[in-house]
């Protein structure tokens, strides 16, 4: 039998891990890494076709032919996680979304005088903190979102979508009666 006093003479020793300054150092440096190789996945598709003129360029004859009938800025990274795009060419559906290191205003500018070139008819332009520009051609819509992004780079956000059969670019204010 073991007596109470002999209980409370025994002492347990805990052994308490302390990484040295150096070991706190190093895992510091493998989060911060980790942290480095995530962040840069996430833009590791480039939309550049290098060899077009002026500012934007059409993704055709790049080595990334996803589309063709909008203006892609030159040096545009792909965000693959933000993207889904059904089809390709000048025969798709979805969101198509890319950094640009340029202003917000200096892209804007460029979406609103090249999407006619490309075939667009404007039919609302919104010039805000958010640019918001939208266009109609034949049967499809499309909706290019800019907004900025880091220090002076630009976020664009192309949605494309079918327009519907009953489309008509007329507003009728709510409530008022139908037309026929």
């Amino acid at each position: 039998m073991v007596s109470n006093s002999h209980l409370r003479r025994t002492s347990y020793s805990r052994k308490v891990f302390l990484p040295s300054l150096s070991e706190l150092l190093t895992l510091l440096l493998l989060l911060l890494a980790s942290v480095a190789l995530v962040s840069c996945g996430a833009f590791s598709t480039k939309l550049d076709s290098g060899g077009n003129q002026g500012s934007f360029s059409s993704s055709s004859g790049s080595g990334l032919d996803i589309v063709n009938d909008v203006p892609i800025p030159r040096g545009a990274v792909l965000d693959s996680d933000r993207s889904l795009v059904l089809g390709r060419g000048s025969n798709w559906t979805g969101r198509l979304v890319f950094r640009v290191n340029r202003p917000t205003s200096s892209v804007f500018s460029l979406y609103q005088s090249e999407m006619p070139q490309f075939g667009w008819q404007s039919i609302s332009v919104i010039r805000d903190e958010v640019g918001i520009l939208q266009y109609v051609m034949e049967n499809r819509f499309v909706t290019v979102r800019i907004s900025g992004s880091g220090l002076r780079g630009s976020r664009v956000s192309i949605l494309m979508a079918p327009r519907s059969d009953n489309a008509d670019l007329r507003q009728v204010a709510p409530g008022a009666p139908e037309q026929r």
